[in-house]
C-alpha cells in the first residue's frame, strides 16, 4: 500500500466497463458483470485498509432498466445472489450498509433483502458502504424536494408556495437528500474511460474531485486505486476560496 497523506473521507466509484470487458474476450456480457462483482470485494477491503470511512458504489442506474430484458434479468439475478451470499462476508467486517435509489421496480425479495441487511448492519461502527441501486441523481433531487414541500406544508398548515430564502434555513433541504451524518464525496472515481458522472449523486458532487481511469472495472486493481488516492492527495481543494 502506498503511504498517502490525505485520504478522502468519502470515496464514490462509478464501476463502468463490465460489458465491454466481456465483449473484448468474446464472452457474454453476464461474465463481465460477474467479474465486476468479484472485484468489488477486493476494492472494499482495500478501502477499509486505507481508512476510508464512507464508500459509495454506483451499482445499477435507473437508466439501466432500458437495457435488454435478458441483460436486466441477469443483472437482477447477480444482485440477488450478491445480497444473499457475498454481503454477509462484508458485514462480518463491521461494515454498515446503506442503499439509495428508487427500489419500487426491484422484486419484493430483493427489497426485503436490502431492508434486512440495512437493519442487521445499522450498529456497525466500521466503514459505511452505500450501494446506489436503481438510482438517478435527478430523481433523488425531485424526491427530496417533494418530501421537503410536503413536510413544510404540513407544519405550516399552508399550501402557499415556499420561498426558501425567506422562510427556511439555507441547509434545510439537506435533511431530505442526505443520509444523516454522511458527508459529500471527496473523490469520485469512474472506470471504463468515459468522462462524465452519468446522473450519479448530482447534488452531492458539487465540490467532489473527479478521477477518470481507462481501466474497465473488472481490471481496476488495488494499485489503480492507490494511484487515484495518491492523485487526490496531491490536489489543493479550495472550495471556491482564493487559497
Amino acid at each position: 500500500m502506498v503511504p498517502i497523506v490525505n485520504i478522502p473521507l468519502h470515496l464514490s466509484i462509478i464501476m463502468d466497463g463490465n460489458g465491454r470487458w466481456a465483449e473484448k474476450r468474446k464472452l457474454p456480457r453476464t461474465f463481465g458483470h460477474q467479474a465486476g462483482v468479484k472485484n468489488i470485494e477486493a476494492i472494499i477491503e482495500w478501502c477499509q485498509l486505507s481508512k476510508i470511512k464512507y464508500l459509495s458504489l454506483f451499482v445499477f442506474s435507473s437508466e439501466n432498466w432500458n437495457r435488454s430484458q435478458n441483460e436486466v434479468y441477469q443483472l437482477m439475478s447477480i444482485l440477488r445472489s450478491y445480497l444473499i451470499s457475498d454481503i454477509e462476508k462484508i458485514m462480518k467486517n463491521n461494515i454498515r450498509i446503506l442503499f439509495i435509489g428508487n427500489h419500487q421496480k426491484l422484486s419484493l425479495e430483493i427489497q426485503n433483502l436490502m431492508k434486512e441487511i440495512r437493519i442487521k448492519s445499522k450498529n456497525h461502527t466500521g466503514m459505511t458502504l452505500i450501494l446506489a441501486i436503481s438510482y438517478s441523481g435527478r430523481d433523488h433531487i425531485r424526491y427530496a424536494a417533494n418530501k421537503m414541500i410536503a413536510k413544510y406544508a404540513k407544519n405550516s398548515n399552508s399550501k402557499a408556495s415556499i420561498d426558501i430564502s425567506k422562510n427556511l434555513p439555507l441547509d434545510y433541504f439537506d435533511q431530505f437528500i442526505r443520509e444523516p451524518n454522511i458527508p459529500d464525496p471527496d473523490l469520485l472515481i469512474r472506470t471504463g474511460g468515459e468522462q462524465r458522472i452519468s446522473n450519479f449523486m448530482l447534488w452531492h458532487l458539487a465540490y467532489t474531485e473527479l478521477y477518470f481511469s481507462k481501466k474497465l472495472w473488472p481490471d481496476f486493481t488495488t494499485d489503480d486505486l492507490d494511484n487515484a488516492l495518491l492523485d487526490f492527495s496531491n490536489r489543493n481543494r479550495r472550495f471556491g476560496k482564493e487559497k
